[in-house]
């Protein structure tokens, strides 16, 4: 018997209740109230400034980037989720609520050690504003480096196979009049093994990366580290990132819930995808919770296998609580 166990994740949505109307107040008043309450009363978003410009950097540079957030509204301001646009850029502890008039930052760190060129790095911000409830935020400059990187990725094909070998090629290329060399050449975790190649001396280079099986499930990842004798670029740093499918993966791995209770039955869609050269025969689908009800509902063009998930009228979620 296979059991699917779905995990709820919770957030919270802010909801105004508006006082009960006098018996006594005239339809007039009461419009005026609802249109007075309606246009001023709510939370509004101000930053100082939407794009941030750090101008030119060296690679390698880390830094340390500030929002200054200010609410000026009449309602709290609810900053409900925050994320960035690559690894490279990480978000700081920003504040979760700003009362009105209240003023904070919010911090983020740039990592240019795997940057090249002109740059524009994004900061997503969602909030319970009404006029914006996601704010895009920029971070742009120029990061310069002594040398060229191609492809400036280093990604494996996706594979269902823990133990399939696989190699992936750099060029690297040295901008200056400098020669330049590369020592100590490795990686950082056992999964990869790397190798630099000299093709031209001083100027051109070949990274070879492998994969050294098994691969876990999952993502698997590693740095691929060099010193150079260039002074403004001590360190090289890379990312090698390769995946190996599960046997048997659910999409999307987590169904999302808004805190409160549910007013009117709640579907959700979700497939289960069979990796396995052998084939796997899906006995049950159940879910954690038994209130819900879970439903096949065929196959999709690509041979998952797709269910609905039925959340009954009633149910009440929690703020922050898995399921």
């Amino acid at each position: 018997m296979c059991q699917l166990l779905m995990w709820i994740h919770l957030c919270l949505h802010r909801a105004t209740r508006l006082p009960r109307p006098n018996r006594l107040l005239g339809s007039i008043g009461w419009i005026f109230l609802l249109s007075a309450v309606g246009v001023f009363a709510q939370p509004k978003i101000e930053l100082e400034s939407e794009t941030l410009r750090f101008g030119k950097v060296n690679v390698g540079t880390v830094l340390d980037l500030k929002y200054q957030i200010k609410n000026v509204g009449d309602e709290v301001l609810n900053l409900t989720k925050v994320s960035t646009s690559c690894g490279c850029t990480v978000a700081g502890e920003w504040p979760e609520t700003l009362e009105p008039g209240e003023s904070a930052v919010g911090p983020v760190r740039l990592d240019t050690i795997e940057l090249g060129g002109d740059i524009d790095r994004t900061v997503s911000v969602w909030t319970n504003d009404p006029d914006r409830a996601r704010l895009i935020l920029h971070i742009v400059g120029n990061v310069w480096s002594p040398i060229e990187v191609k492809p400036n990725y280093l990604y494996f094909p996706r594979s269902n196979n823990r133990d399939q070998k696989h190699e992936v090629k750099i060029q690297i290329k040295n901008k200056t009049e400098t020669p330049m060399r590369f020592k100590n050449v490795r990686t950082d975790s056992q999964r990869f093994t790397a190798e630099m190649v000299e093709t031209e001396p001083g100027r051109v280079f070949e990274l070879r990366v492998m994969k050294a099986p098994p691969f876990k499930y999952g993502l698997n990842e590693a740095y691929v580290l060099a010193e150079t004798s260039h002074p403004e670029l001590p360190q090289f740093k890379m990312k090698a990132q390769g995946y190996v499918s599960y046997p048997v993966e659910v999409s999307p791995p987590a169904i999302t819930v808004s805190a409160g209770t549910i007013k009117q039955p709640l579907k959700r869609l979700f497939t289960v995808r069979d990796n396995t050269r052998e084939g796997v025969k899906i006995l049950e689908v159940s879910c954690s919770l038994p209130e819900v009800t879970v439903t096949p509902k065929g196959r999709t063009s690509t041979g998952s296998h797709r269910y609905e998930a039925v959340f009954p009228a009633g149910m009440e979620f929690k703020k922050g609580i898995e399921r």
